[in-house]
């Protein structure tokens, strides 16, 4: 699982510490990948509509943005709002994390993505021990 974010974005520091809490629950044991996104070029690199972004296995948790690539929001540096049966919000709803991690660990072959994309995070990003560790 991936938290991509922009700099003082006043959601992406809590949220990733509410992700850890939402892998345990879901029984993954990988760490949260922080991945800062700084220009606009790293937004469509990275499938980045908003800050914080979750993906798993390199796809948004929003299923809003499953199917046709050019259906869910357009690509920038800024701030996220998702919109929800309950009204908009800045961060996803559990559920769709949860649904997201579930299908992910359905799936032949489910692994994490290439770990090799990431672009690091504040204070060195997530330590692999464990339960996921997110320090910023």
């Amino acid at each position: 699982m991936s938290l991509l974010y922009v700099a003082g974005c006043p959601h992406a520091e809590s949220y990733a510490r509410h992700l850890q809490g939402l892998c345990a629950q879901a029984g993954v044991s990988e760490p949260v990948r922080l991945v800062r996104v700084e220009d606009l070029e790293q937004a469509r690199a990275h499938r980045f509509p908003g800050s914080p972004t979750v993906q798993v296995d390199g796809r948004d948790v929003d299923p809003s943005t499953a199917g046709d690539p050019g259906s869910g929001p357009a690509f920038a540096v800024a701030c996220r709002l998702y919109r929800t049966a309950d009204g908009v919000r800045p961060t996803p709803p559990d559920a769709w994390v949860l649904a997201a991690l579930g299908a992910a660990a359905r799936e032949p072959g489910a692994g994490p993505a290439d770990p090799g994309t990431a672009t690091g995070g504040p204070a060195g990003g997530a330590k692999a021990a464990g339960a996921p560790q997110v320090r910023w």
